[in-house]
């Protein structure tokens, strides 16, 4: 910007980063800007937000290039980087280019504004350039608006056309648009938009065409028809406004912006909602209709009722009045007579009639009925108009509404309607869209649209007729791409291409609503564990900030420009469903599907309608139903009716054991008036076992009960219901049994409700191929009906007898997952398709069965989109439908899915079961031995409501942590020790059995619960015998593993939930070291990124089958993402075959059978909170749970001192200064704030490894709480050092000490020297966690530099490896080299609050590759992770290691700048302190002095004249506060001998240091006046010049002194603000450095107190420099002439002369605003000049004071100047004015000239140089000559004086001067001329001027010869006249004075007159 020429970067010298960059990118930039010919400037923007890995591989990339260059000289690059402040410590690339780190100017917005204007305009000579069709010739052009719909895009087609147009007969010129569509996502609409406007305008323009060729509203018929004109025209407007009105809540409501930084997450989300909510509902909104017929003759009147009396329009639903006297009552009797239906009620004509009345509106020739099953209702035929209007007026259609309502339908029949009888016309083309639907995908769609359109117009042709072709895009909002359908429909373009739409194509999009489930159901859904494995704050598919999981439908944002366009299609009217119900009914009847028995109809379709209805009123996932249930329970019905007809199998078994049931009933009776139920018939049977599968079964328990005595009532001949509700629940168990009966279950299998309901739903969806959505808790028997039926159903190779006439069936399982993706579920239904190909589809039948389908609706891949559409057809949407592809389906979940996909089904729910099935269930399960089942009997009750109390306890802690398998194997244990012992169980056997199976959950203790059952039945305490199980934690995990209580049946695996991964050693160590021979096999799950895919998690479940097989224990952690492959086999439900065990295993569509070995066993181990949070809950209930940490290990002595310990490190991290936490603002710090990694199980794993560690020696409490201090320490943050804690002070000093003295946080390589050289440590294992950026290439020269014992030193990134093997072999090969030469492996990761998997997971595999290569040999290995974390409140990290990995913290890794002092120094100091560096606490740790030599030496070698010069006693005023604060002594009283003794070499540097760092952004908050010569740019080069650049530069001497200058100023301000703000002057640090506000900006304690530092010293350093360039003040530090330069310098210090304040450099802006300081100018009337004298400004208003002082009270003038000289002396301005006399000026004449011409610019605004300098002589003759005549010829101070005086003395004359030069300024230069001719003329004698330039003006005012003649000249004369005249007459009305005029003044005077 600073060089206008120059032109905007091109796009090949910029990149602007993103996340997204690639390395790629990058790669290619870097090539393009090093090996350019060094003409262009590149600049990389925004690199401080690359990738940690992309960011590391641009700086690798970098170094490489540039090495690549040193052998060609000719290269010259320049290279800009532009970084961001915020991100600056976390990005490699500013660590390794820190050196490179300027600071720049910011510009002013619109500065920058007016310049890339400039550069856009385009010039006018360029005529082939498309920026002419633009108001300002720019070559860009942003168009925005606040709402969509005000001609954007208008405008941007009529710049199009403009440009066309402008070069369509060019030949040179070719025009192209380009255009790049982008999806809007909010609404801003607040007054109607330009789209309603157009929408309401066009459709009013269409029917005002008919309008006024109309015949009824001629004048003619205005006689007949009075007033009716008027009527139809208000009517239109009525139409119109209904048409345009929008149907969605807009900003009008919900403003766009009002919940975008709503910090509320409820209204956030309603806010959201309620802006795609609808407020205008199709059942609210009243829709009369006058429509044109086609004839334009005739009139369609609908939907009309006018109150004959009123003439009021009326809403029959309402009774409202829409519109008073819209009718007079002579018009309505006219139309009356013309028997035009006023008050017809449309509902009550023929089919015929309806049909004719579409027809004549729509122009169809040909009346017909296309499809005589949909109802033609009011609401649906105004509907039909409705589009069809809309598609006259091209309006387009988007409609919403609930799934199943009709919108298809309706649609269908429109097209259908207006094709002619008997001509095969397809114009409807349906696209079923999807979550899974693409671009690709709409793009196909409307080119067979548009094709298919034209091939309908050619056919149509030939009946001379038109019909639209409508392309309608089904569920169109649940797709991402649409945008693009909305780029279709407003735009009428696809992707940015513009689309020729045939005339008569037409386009639809139905909507699904946005509505939000209800508080209760989302949190049943939670607690029931949906999105285990995504929080809902974390998961990406989203509705704004609503997870999709949470709305009913998953649809994606409507673009804003759609919203205005939606209108709502409104429900299925209750009087239409039962229209359509009785339809269907009628059509299974007329199919002889059902019997054609009396009033069946009437029966079915009542029971039917109350089912719907009954369903619609619950409140939860069963209120979702349409007509897709009324056609599936008729479907079943009729199944159920053919199968009692054909064969009558499955009937005769139903009567058979209902006979026996009744018998057995009926002997059992104690009374004899037991009346068994009446036997159903078949009809009746067939409809209630329907009603048992599509509605009974998906009701909860409590609803069933309800639903069946509602629809009892209903039941009436021919259907006739002798048992009432009961009977209806007695048939449905009754088949369920028949079911269960032929099936083989084995014996410890319970029959129970569950398992007989879902066996009996999937045998009759599977029969019928109706999808079955299977719902239930785990342990509901779901995986296990799957396998059975899977057995059963076999055809006519079926083992029973009835299942021999079902079909045969093939089931292909997918295995859902997180891993799950859309292609897999479409291959697997695609597979069982092509099993049905060539297969009797009557006999045979293949099954989708995806299990735990619910686990993939979270998957970032979102696999369940493309279930829609495949549930319906079983193909995707673009594929024709073949009844061969129409497969069954099972999906098996935990939780309901949204309605969209289960309306496509059928929904069986299982709830938590009742006490009496959980009660049958027990009993099932012991029914094995009768002995037994006598002894366990009276606990099966109260374990049953015991556990019934436990799940309801842990539901509410946490999710349903707790299930029906827990139960299911606490019974079973139970029964083993009954069964062992042939007794009742004792207390210890039942707490061992409660333990085993209810452990893993901290906050429930369910031996409670268990406890207050049981005491009835037994006593729940006793002595331990020696024959009773261990209940302890080691013991219970051990019967887990080694079958130590030697149970006949099989333990279930083992889910060990640890701190940690603390489990892994305690398993390894203290249980299985003491059985050698098991040894377990660890998989510890990879987190690099590449193996979360599906190849890594094939080669886990790969080593998981070897150990199943080989029998071994397999340990898995971190292996989350395949848990779900292992469900068949955690379930231990096995298939036998030639006696080995099988289960399944299996991932997506691929499954094995597995062998698995006798003594295989399974642990799972994970961190508690990962299972809390994110573990599924049907892995976490098919597992047995432990909770296992390293405190359940220790003895009562370690955990008493683990306590002690935790306390301590509680009382370090809690803050308790109250005052200081009030300024600071409310912090509440937890532990882990403090000791980074710090966990629960901390304190305990520190005491075991002290305890470990001296395991041969005796140690003592104390010693080992002491030990474990200093472990902590070692991770502890060093602002908890400086903040105040709940430790005594002595205490918080040692810490102090000890952790800087005898520990290493300054730097990494601090910390290596450290262990390596202090604690000589031969080999190390170290896990460093930091806050700053990490360690870059151009490190490790350093680091071999400094630690010399390393020969090799690599640095590896985590986030550079895509798998674990490609980390292993690198490490292997740098571990390797290692056993050569000391080689340091350092393995660095960012981001470890999201990585500390993939930290745990590099570690393992590190120490894995350490074993390897210890087998053969013994090297030392020295590895350290280094982990970047970010801040977070209560710590973000909890990985701290002890053992064998040492766990410390070092906040910078490295120092980024030596010169800068460190955070031990800065304490307890105030800002001058630091400054001064006159304290005597030192820093306790190693100082490198390399950098503060020279400083110290430049310091030594100044003259002691110039210290004599600096050192005078007013020069300082400097306050030293001693350690204890309490004395205080002023330099003023103290002789300082020589400046060197102020600094120390140390102090020397830092503060170079810290005036480099401050210089800079004090020198941005200094601004010029406004109309001043901007000097900024100019400042900084100054400042930076007399810096020294680095601590060496020191040794020049003017910038030693330039800089000491400065910092004198520094401690002189500071010291008056510490005066005012006392004590609290020191607690800086604590106060704002230490604040987690400002540590968290900065990122560490050591940046945030440097950035303090700079924030407080910037703004003092800011007045420091607007005070110094005054009047461009600082120029003479660079002038040529030395005296001058020598002279600012030694001013510079003089600190009690110059007038500067610490108030003064206070700025008027608020703390957190831009701070400014204007430099400030003394030039008379705010003029602007350069100082000749440094510092004059100041001297001459102190004189300028003493003048005024003085005056008031001496008349004379000699004795006010002796005053004037008197007083001057005694001021402190004397020491300044002693510097000019002292200085080495050739001439005192010379300075005194300086000061006079400086003094002039003060008092007087000259207009040229010439006048300037003319004044400045005669002040100068007459201050000599004043000064003479007083005696001080030789004295400066008494020139000062005399000068001023002078000027009072001529200031009356100089006033006149001026005038003269203002109104004539070319006098000034004529005399100047006189002068050069006339060098003796008298003014110049005797410096007179004012008089002579009098003459002269009126000399310059007589007319020459001729020049009067011409009219011009004349007024120019006159103007010169009138000009001039005020000047002339004002000075010769002034009276005459010779003392004060001269001896030529009166002469001049009268001649001038």
């Amino acid at each position: 910007m600073h060089d206008r020429n120059q032109p905007l970067p091109l796009s090949d010298e910029v990149l602007v980063c993103h996340t997204d960059t690639t390395i790629d990118e990058i790669e290619i930039f870097w090539r393009r800007a090093v090996f350019a010919d060094g003409r262009k400037i590149h600049c990389l923007v925004n690199a401080d937000i690359l990738n940690y890995d992309v960011g590391e591989a641009t700086e690798r990339i970098l170094h490489d290039l540039i090495l690549e260059t040193y052998h060609k000289t000719d290269l010259k690059y320049r290279m800009f980087i532009i970084c961001g402040s915020d991100n600056e410590y976390r990005c490699p690339l500013v660590a390794s280019l820190g050196k490179f780190i300027r600071q720049v100017q910011t510009v002013h917005q619109d500065a920058v504004k007016k310049y890339v204007e400039d550069k856009l305009v385009v010039p006018v000579n360029r005529i082939h350039s498309v920026s002419c069709v633009d108001f300002k010739r720019c070559s860009a052009r942003l168009v925005l608006s606040t709402r969509a719909g005000v001609g954007k895009s208008l405008y941007v087609q009529r710049q199009t056309q403009a440009m066309k147009q402008k070069f369509a007969r060019s030949k040179v010129v070719d025009t192209n648009v380009v255009k790049i569509p982008l999806q809007e996502n909010r609404c801003g609409v607040i007054n109607p938009s330009w789209s309603e406007l157009q929408n309401f305008v066009w459709f009013l323009n269409t029917q005002l065409v008919d309008y006024e060729n109309n015949q009824f509203i001629s004048n003619a018929a205005s006689e007949d028809l009075p007033g009716f004109a008027t009527f139809v025209l208000r009517f239109l407007m009525q139409m119109s406004k209904d048409f345009a009105t929008r149907s969605l809540h807009i900003s009008e409501e919900s403003p766009s912006t009002s919940f975008l930084h709503d910090e509320d997450e409820t209204m956030v989300d309603e806010a959201i909602l309620n802006r795609l909510a609808l407020r205008r509902t199709w059942e609210s909104s009243p829709h009369p209709y006058l429509f044109f017929n086609s004839d334009h003759f005739t009139f369609t009147f609908l939907g009309f009722f006018i109150d004959k009396t009123t003439g009021n329009l009326i809403d029959l639903q309402t009774s409202r009045v829409l519109e008073q006297a819209i009718m007079a009552p002579n018009l309505y009797d006219a139309l009356d007579r013309n028997r035009v239906p006023l008050q017809e009620n449309f509902d009550n004509l023929q089919r015929d009639q309806k049909i004719l009345k579409l027809c004549n509106v729509m122009g169809i020739g040909v009346p017909h009925d296309p499809d005589s099953t949909y109802e033609l209702t009011t609401d649906n035929v105004k509907k039909i108009l409705a589009i069809y209007m809309r598609f006259r007026s091209d309006i387009p259609v988007v409609i919403m509404g609930e799934t199943g309502c009709g919108k298809t339908r309706l649609v269908k029949f429109m097209c259908a309607l207006q094709c002619p009888p008997g001509v095969n016309v397809n114009n409807m083309i349906l696209m079923k869209v999807h979550g899974g639907t693409i671009k690709e995908d709409i793009k196909r769609s409307i080119t067979k649209a548009e094709e298919q359109a034209r091939q309908n117009a050619r056919i149509m042709a030939e009946y001379k007729t038109k019909i639209y072709t409508v392309l309608f895009f089904d569920e169109a909002n649940t797709t991402e791409a649409i945008g693009l359908i909305k780029e279709v429909m407003c735009d009428k373009s696809i992707c940015g291409e513009p689309l020729k739409f045939y005339e008569n194509l037409k386009v639809v999009a139905a909507c699904n609503p946005y509505r939000k489930h209800p508080d209760e159901l989302i949190h049943k859904l939670e607690q029931a564990g949906l999105g285990y494995h995504v929080d809902a704050d974390e998961t990406t598919d989203k509705l704004g900030r609503i997870p999709m999981r949470r709305l009913v439908y998953r649809v994606q944002p409507l673009p804003q420009s759609l919203l205005p366009l939606v209108w709502d299609f409104g429900q299925l009217n209750t009087d239409v469903e039962i229209l359509y119900v009785r339809q269907m009914v009628k059509r299974y009847i007329d199919e002889d599907t059902l019997p054609d028995s009396r009033s069946l109809v009437d029966v079915i379709s009542r029971i039917l309608i109350e089912s719907q209805q009954f369903m619609r009123e619950q409140k939860d996932e069963c209120s979702f139903v349409s007509l897709r249930d009324v056609q599936r329970a008729l479907l079943v019905m009729a199944w159920f009716y053919e199968q009692a007809e054909n064969n009558g199998v499955l009937f005769e078994m139903m009567n058979s054991r209902l006979s026996n049931k009744y018998t057995f009933e009926a002997q059992n009776s104690e009374d004899g008036d037991y009346h068994a139920n009446v036997g159903l018939d078949k009809l009746t049977r067939s409809l209630v076992l329907a009603l048992g599968v599509c509605y009974h079964a998906c009701l909860g328990t409590p609803k069933r009960q309800r639903y069946r005595k509602m629809v009892t009532k209903c039941f009436r001949n021919p259907c006739v219901l002798t048992g009432g509700a009961d009977q209806i629940v007695e048939e449905i168990e009754c088949c369920q049994d028949v079911f269960l009966d032929n099936v083989s279950l084995d014996n410890n299998i319970a029959r129970n409700t569950a398992l007989k309901e879902n066996v009996f739903m999937m045998v009759v969806c599977i029969e019928l191929r109706i999808p079955l959505f299977l719902v239930g808790k785990p342990g509901s028997s779901k995986s296990l009906a799957k396998t059975i039926v899977a057995d059963a159903m076999q055809g006519n190779c079926s083992k029973f007898k009835l299942f021999k006439h079902f079909k045969q069936v093939q089931m292909v399982s997918f295995q859902c997952s997180p891993l799950a993706t859309p292609d897999g579920i479409v291959g697997t239904f695609r597979q069982c398709a092509q099993f049905q190909e060539d297969k009797d589809l009557n006999t045979f039948v293949s099954v989708v069965v995806l299990d735990e389908v619910g686990l993939a609706e979270d998957s970032p891949r979102m696999p369940l989109k493309t279930l829609h559409p495949l549930l319906e057809d079983g193909c995707q949407g673009e594929e024709v439908p073949k009844p061969f592809k129409k497969v069954a389906f099972i999906g098996i979940s935990n939780w309901a899915l949204d309605p969209a996909k289960m309306n496509r089904g059928i929904f069986v729910q299982r709830e938590v079961p009742e006490l009496d099935e959980l009660t049958n269930s027990a009993q099932g399960i012991c029914h094995r031995n009768k002995v037994i089942q006598s002894l366990i009997k009276p606990f099966i009750g109260p374990l049953s409501r015991a556990y019934l109390d436990v799940f309801n306890d842990a539901s509410k802690q946490m999710r349903e942590f707790y299930g029906l398998r827990d139960f299911y194997s606490l019974v079973k244990m139970v029964c083993d020790f009954v069964e062992k012992s042939k007794q009742p169980p004792t207390c210890f056997e039942m707490r061992h059995a409660i333990k085993r199976n209810f452990g893993g959950l901290e906050m429930v203790n369910p031996e409670i619960h268990f406890k207050r059952h049981l005491r009835h039945v037994m006593t729940c305490s006793g002595t331990h015998r020696l024959r009773d199980p261990d209940c302890s934690p080691k013991g219970l995990i051990e019967a887990c593993l080694f079958n130590s209580v030697q149970f006949k049946g099989e333990s279930r695996y083992l889910l060990l939930l640890t701190e940690n991964y603390g489990a892994l050693s305690i398993i390894q160590q203290q249980i299985f070291s003491k059985r050698r021979e098991i040894r377990p096999i660890t998989i510890f799950g990879s987190s690099f990124r590449s193996d979360q895919e599906y190849t890594q998690v094939c080669r886990n479940i790969n080593q998981i089958k070897i150990c199943m097989e080989t029998g071994n224990t397999v340990l898995l952690l971190n292996l989350e993402n395949l848990y779900e492959s292992l469900y068949d086999a955690l379930n231990q439900y096995y298939v036998y075959f030639g006696g080995v065990r099988y289960v399944d295993l299996g991932l997506g569509t691929h499954r094995v059978k597995c062998p698995v070995h006798q003594d295989f066993r399974l642990i799972v181990v994970a961190e508690k909170q990962i299972v809390y949070k994110k573990f599924p809950i049907p892995l976490i209930n098919r597992l047995e749970k432990h909770f296992l940490t390293i405190n359940s290990i220790l003895d009562e002595r370690q955990i008493h001192l683990a306590k002690k310990l935790q306390e301590w490190a509680h009382m370090f991290a809690t803050e308790t200064n109250d005052s200081i936490r009030m300024i600071r603002g409310p912090t509440l710090r937890h532990a882990g704030d403090v000791f980074i990694g710090f966990h629960e199980d901390t304190c305990s794993a520190i005491i075991l490894h002290v305890f470990e560690k001296n395991k041969h020696n005796k140690i003592k409490d104390q010693d080992v709480i002491e030990e474990g201090k200093q472990l902590l320490l070692w991770c502890a943050t060093p602002e908890s050092l400086v903040c105040n804690s709940q430790l005594d002070q002595a205490e918080k000093d040692r810490m102090t000490k000890y952790y800087y003295e005898r520990q290493a946080h300054d730097s990494f390589i601090h910390y290596l020297k450290h262990v390596l050289e202090k604690e000589k440590c031969n080999e190390l294992f170290a896990q460093l966690t930091c806050h700053s950026k990490l360690l870059a290439g151009n490190h490790v020269k350093e680091i071999l530099k400094e630690v010399t014992m390393f020969r090799r030193v690599e640095i590896l990134s985590l986030s550079l490896f895509d798998t674990e093997q490609q980390f292993s072999i690198r490490v292997q090969q740098a571990l390797t080299a290692a056993t050569k030469e000391a080689t340091l492996l350092i393995i660095q990761c960012d981001s470890g609050d999201v990585n500390a998997k993939l930290i745990a997971c590099a570690r393992y595999c590190v120490m894995g590759e350490v074993v390897k290569i210890r087998d053969h040999q013994n090297p030392s290995f020295f590895v350290v992770f280094i982990v970047q974390l970010p801040r977070k409140a209560g710590g973000c990290f909890s990985d701290f290691q002890c053992g064998d990995w040492h766990s410390a913290h070092i906040d910078d890794l490295f120092v980024e700048d030596d010169s800068m002092p460190p955070i031990n120094y800065l304490e307890n100091k105030r800002i001058s302190d630091i400054f001064s560096g006159t304290l005597t606490h030192q820093h306790p740790g190693p100082v490198d002095t390399k950098h503060v030599m020279g400083t110290l030496k430049t310091l030594q070698g100044v003259s002691d004249e110039r210290i004599d010069i600096r050192n005078k006693s007013e020069t300082m005023e400097i306050e030293i506060y001693s350690r204890d604060r309490d004395r205080s002594i002023e330099i003023n009283d103290i002789s300082i001998p020589k400046a060197p003794s102020l600094y120390s070499m140390q102090h020397a540097t830092y503060m170079w240091g810290l005036v480099r760092h401050c210089v800079q952004p004090a020198l941005s908050m200094v601004k010029d006046l406004p109309n001043t010569e901007p000097r900024e740019t100019k400042r900084v080069d100054i400042v930076l010049r007399a810096l020294p650049e680095c601590s060496s530069d020191m040794e020049i001497t003017h910038k030693a002194f330039f800089t000491n200058g400065l910092v004198v100023w520094i401690v002189k301000l500071f010291k008056e603000k510490e005066r005012e703000t006392g004590f609290l002057s020191d607690q800086w640090l604590i106060r704002h450095a230490a604040a987690m506000r400002n540590i968290n900006k900065n990122g560490t304690l050591r940046r945030s107190c440097y950035n303090t530092i700079v924030s407080k010293v910037a703004p003092v350093f800011a007045g420091v420099f607007a005070f110094l360039d005054t009047n461009s003040n600082m120029d003479l530090i660079e002038c040529d002439i030395p005296w001058k330069r020598e002279l600012w310098l030694n001013c510079l210090s003089l600190t009690n002369v110059l007038p500067l304040k610490y108030t003064d450099c206070q700025s008027l802006a608020g703390a957190d605003e831009l701070k400014e300081l204007l430099v400030k100018g003394t030039g008379f009337e705010g003029h602007g000049f350069k100082l000749r004298l440094p510092f004059s400004w100041v001297v001459i208003d102190v004189v300028d004071e003493l003048v005024r002082e003085i005056v008031i009270d001496t008349a004379e003038v000699k004795e006010m100047i002796n005053k004037c000289v008197t007083a001057l002396k005694a001021s402190p301005v004397r020491q300044l004015l002693s510097q000019f006399s002292s200085s080495t000026a050739p001439d005192p004449r010379e300075i005194l000239q300086e000061y006079i011409y400086d003094f002039v610019q003060t008092v007087y605004n000259a207009g040229t140089d010439s006048e300037l300098n003319i004044v400045c002589e005669q002040i100068m003759s007459r201050s000599i000559s004043v000064a003479n005549e007083i005696g001080g010829s030789n004295d400066l101070i008494c020139h000062v004086i005399c000068c001023r005086f002078a000027y009072e003395e001529m200031s009356f004359k100089l006033t006149f001067f001026r005038s003269i030069n203002n109104v004539w300024p070319s006098c000034s230069s004529k005399i100047v001329e006189i002068r050069n001719i006339t060098p003796d003329h008298f003014m110049f004698k005797e410096h007179e001027f004012t008089y002579s330039a009098l003459c002269m003006l009126l000399e310059e005012l007589t007319p020459k010869p001729k020049e009067l003649d011409k009219t011009t000249s004349r007024q120019d004369w006159i103007s010169k006249v009138y000009t001039y005249r005020h000047v002339v007459e004002t000075m010769l009305n002034t009276k005459q004075n010779d003392a004060r005029y001269g001896l030529h003044s009166e002469n001049t005077i009268r001649r001038a007159r």
